[in-house]
């Protein structure tokens, strides 16, 4: 609770700050004051203080300048009143700054990758908040004649220039609890284009420092060498609350495969239904290709012209090269999928999505032994793999719970069978589609695959 306003003594404020000393002046410049109280001893007139800005050093920054003491009409005239602690607030978790970056509320990425669809992140999130609720102990903009300032950030870039990006909003006119919020990002315009420009920073691959600060003029757009008044918000913390003005990160190196996803027939068995990526990157060395997570493809590699194969030559693998995949036989059976990676020197590696369309058929199914096992609501598929579901019946009756076997045959010959493995089954309970093993066995379009299910064994091959 606050001081009041009437009959201050100076014991009072002394035990409430903890000072140990009995002296007005030790008492009024003691560091244990709160400098965010709207009310505590100022030079100059009270509480505004001489400045205005309620004992705090601004636009320079937030110290507290307090009383130096002197006589009336000397150098300086500065002396502590005990009046100036009438309201004075010493509980910190009341009276918090009134311009403030929560650490908790920022989204602070040490490295920022330009051109990752994946695996990293492209941009950062600096938030400020603002008091803007009237108060007899918190100190809102409005009190310090900032309420009309743009919350923001000022970076300095790895050549030393420096840029300012604010949002548009005043911070007088700010949501109190959710602040204002801005995005600083390094992804690309046009990743194709090694020299390409940065959405939203003003320079390249390096190191920054942001400064989260206020500035007295809108920049909504990223501007050098700002002419406004730039102020930078407070760090430090009060009871419940850190807040921080500053961060540093750097943007990475980055490749990227202007394809980022292939897919190819079921029927693509050679480099003749290749599908190309054109590979951009910002480093000037050789970049990589890795199909271990897609090992039915392979690749060749071509020079910026398309006509010159220079897989051979991974060193000449720069920005601009042609990367072409395509699957080493056909398809059949499931659909293929996996990751190809490219990669460079000192980048995140990129990945392209890579898929196999799988091979076409029909796909009926039996039950192998009438007089023992029956079967009802069948259906099946092949996506992702061979997949049946049914409903099964024990016909001699007794048994509730049994393997169900499969024989399959790929266009009426015998391609594999399951003998004593199986889908555990409750008898005339429904089982769902779900894959099964099918072996060695494929299948292309137009083929016929038949299923047929027997109760605990299927018959061998023959």
């Amino acid at each position: 609770m606050a001081l009041g306003s009437t009959n201050i003594a100076l014991t009072a404020v002394r035990n409430l700050i903890g000072a140990s000393s009995f002296n007005l002046f030790d008492v009024g410049t003691s560091p244990l004051i709160n400098k965010w109280s709207k009310k505590k001893p100022v030079r100059g007139a009270f509480p505004q203080s001489g400045s205005g800005k309620y004992g705090l050093n601004l636009p320079t920054n937030w110290d507290y300048l307090q009383p130096r003491g002197g006589s009336p009409g000397g150098t300086p005239d500065e002396p502590v009143r005990l009046g100036d602690f009438r309201g004075y607030e010493h509980d910190n978790s009341l009276t918090f700054p009134p311009c403030y970056c929560k650490s908790s509320d920022q989204e602070e990425n040490g490295v920022l990758s330009p051109a990752q669809p994946s695996g990293g992140h492209s941009s950062g999130t600096a938030v400020g908040k603002f008091n803007v609720t009237p108060s007899d102990v918190r100190l809102l903009p409005s009190d310090l004649g900032i309420d009309d300032y743009y919350f923001g950030i000022l970076i300095t870039t790895p050549n030393s220039q420096t840029w300012i990006k604010t949002v548009s909003t005043t911070i007088g006119n700010s949501d109190e609890v959710n602040g204002n919020a801005i995005v600083y990002s390094a992804a690309l315009n046009d990743p194709t284009s090694p020299s390409s420009t940065y959405q939203n920073l003003p320079y390249g691959v390096g190191s920054y420092t942001v400064k989260y600060v206020i500035s007295s003029i809108a920049y909504t757009s990223w501007t050098q060498n700002p002419s406004a008044t730039i102020i930078q918000l407070p760090s430090g913390s009060v009871s419940g609350l850190t807040f921080k003005n500053s961060f540093s990160f750097s943007v990475g190196e980055w490749i990227y495969a202007a394809t980022g996803s292939m897919s190819w027939s079921y029927s693509a068995d050679s480099i003749a239904s290749y599908v190309e990526s054109v590979i951009y990157m910002s480093e000037d060395t050789a970049f990589t290709v890795d199909v271990s997570e897609a090992s039915f493809l392979e690749y060749r590699v071509y020079a910026a012209d398309g006509a010159t194969n220079i897989t051979s030559s991974p060193s000449q693998w720069g920005s601009g090269c042609k990367l072409r995949v395509f699957p080493i036989n056909a398809n059949g059976g499931d659909a293929r999928t996996g990751t190809v990676y490219v990669n460079g020197t000192n980048t995140t590696a990129y990945p392209i999505s890579v898929t196999q369309q799988a091979a076409p058929a029909t796909i009926s199914i039996y039950a192998g032994n009438i007089n023992v096992l029956t079967v009802s609501n069948t259906s099946a598929n092949l996506v992702g793999g061979l997949k049946i579901g049914f409903t099964p019946h024990y016909v001699p009756g007794g048994d509730p719970s049994y393997i169900v076997a499969y024989l399959i045959k790929v266009n009426g010959v015998e391609a594999y069978s399951s003998q004593s493995t199986g889908i555990a089954c409750q008898n005339d309970v429904a089982e769902p589609i779900q894959s099964i093993s099918y072996g060695s066995a494929t299948w292309e379009d137009g083929d016929a695959i038949d299923i047929y299910l027997y109760y605990e064994v299927a018959p061998a091959l023959q």
